[in-house]
């Protein structure tokens, strides 16, 4: 969707609701927003919250609404029958359930995460701030021959908007510093001192295990826990760096810095809280206050869940679903009961909020650790009719986007699509092209869909 108005909050806000309606969707389905921390996405992401807020009061109000006029016909209807017992029965139920609606309001969570990759690249700005610069490297035409001559690639160039790309051009220079040496002994502007050697290698070496770092943070379906695990193996790798490195300190101390404010956020804890591998009893890496925390938040969420769930009256009920009755195979079959189960696990009376509570604690002091290659989404996926509750809700919390990746891709996607010759393709048009692009994986789903209906 094109802006042709002005980036400010209220503006990208409307925007955000446009496209939600595109999709059936709306404000209340968002859990929260991955941004680089522009003063308008930060404002923008407030002014969601007040519409989420709005919105889910809303709904509150009609299921207040509802409920009254439900309990007053039941009133009637009780006093018709002279059966005064049952009244005062239904109005205690009414009054502990407008209770609950008051002591666990609606609150809107759409929580903010910065960016995991940006938040590394200003690691690496936080550090060579004010240092010398590097070089200047030698892509004049003159040189050119040497280069073909040698066999050797041009030097990569540092640009701003690339993440890595200066750790790539130091790189460069330190992997071929034979060749560099030579052509510095024939022209002294390419000549660089042992000095500047020797700040090569050390940036090289101590910005290696941070390339590698953000290289890992541009990985597809990125979840918040790998993120911990991929920083953790960076603070790791820093540690082996040799002692005397005039980066290593600085790195170390900055990433430690960037993290935590980065990790300091409720949908982060959240996510930590469904992934064993850093949340157990006595962790070291979740502390109680962050558990409370994440809790806290889960419950939230729960509760925005129930105001716009739909009832199974409302869906497509168990073995009604639109089979192919032709020569119906076992994946048709497994589909069905995968559909059914999912269906009666989703229409499952939901637990008290105490009683979730109860095992989000237990879940929150699991007594064993998982391994850390354990892959988190398929562990819960294998509990997912162990507890279909708790299965929803980590569905939901490790589905928060660590990244704006994908975002940048589709940025470097559209200059490929939006050519010169092509710019009077229809908006429709370049939004379908788009989705094909990135959505590749669900094409083989889509077109046997499409093959049932037809």
């Amino acid at each position: 969707m094109e802006i042709t108005t002005r980036q400010i909050a209220e503006n990208l806000r409307l925007r955000v609701e446009e496209v939600l309606k595109l999709y059936d969707s709306g404000v209340v389905h968002i859990y929260s927003c991955t941004t680089d921390n522009g003063k308008n996405m930060l404002k923008c992401v407030r002014e969601l919250n007040k519409s989420q807020h709005m919105a889910l009061d809303s709904e509150t109000e009609l299921s207040y609404e509802d409920m009254f006029n439900n309990e007053e016909e039941k009133h009637d209807e009780y006093i018709a029958n002279d059966e005064t017992a049952q009244v005062d029965q239904e109005v205690d139920e009414m009054l502990e359930a407008v209770e609950s609606i008051f002591l666990h309001g609606n609150e809107s969570c759409i929580a903010t995460l910065k960016c995991a990759a940006h938040t590394i690249n200003l690691v690496v700005k936080d550090v060579i701030n004010g240092e010398e610069k590097i070089v200047k490297f030698c892509r004049k035409t003159e040189y050119k021959p040497f280069f073909d001559l040698a066999k050797v690639p041009l030097p990569k160039i540092d640009v701003e908007t690339r993440w890595g790309s200066m750790y790539e051009m130091v790189a460069c220079l330190y992997a071929q510093s034979t060749f560099y040496k030579d052509l510095g002994c024939k022209f002294d502007e390419l000549r660089l001192t042992e000095d500047d050697w020797d700040y090569v290698i050390e940036f090289s070496c101590a910005f290696e295990p941070v390339y590698g770092l953000t290289k890992n943070l541009q990985s597809d379906d990125l979840i918040l826990g790998d993120v911990y695990k991929f920083v953790k193996m960076c603070q790791l790798k820093l540690k082996q760096v040799p002692p005397g490195n005039r980066f290593s300190e600085k790195i170390v101390h900055a990433l430690t810095t960037r993290a935590t404010v980065m990790m300091d956020n409720n949908a982060f804890r959240a996510a930590l809280l469904f992934d064993q591998r850093w949340c157990f009893i006595d962790s070291p890496y979740v502390t109680t206050d962050d558990k409370l925390a994440a809790i806290e938040h889960i419950l939230k969420v729960s509760n925005i869940l129930t105001t716009f769930n739909t009832s199974p009256s409302d869906e497509q009920q168990p073995g009604t679903s639109n089979q192919d009755s032709k020569n119906p195979t076992e994946d048709d079959l497994e589909a069905l009961l995968e559909e059914e189960c999912q269906q009666a696990s989703t229409y499952m009376l939901s637990p008290s909020q105490v009683d979730l509570k109860l095992r989000l604690l237990d879940l929150a002091n699991t007594k064993s650790r998982l391994p850390v290659n354990t892959d988190i989404v398929k562990y819960w996926e294998s509990r997912r009719y162990e507890d279909p509750q708790l299965y929803a809700l980590s569905t939901i919390a490790l589905s928060a986007s660590a990244t704006q990746v994908s975002v940048e891709r589709c940025f470097s996607a559209i200059k490929l699509l939006l050519e010169q010759h092509r710019l009077r393709m229809s908006p429709q048009m370049l939004n379908d092209l788009m989705t094909i692009r990135f959505s590749r994986d669900l094409l083989p789903a889509a077109i046997n869909k499409f093959q049932k209906t037809v």
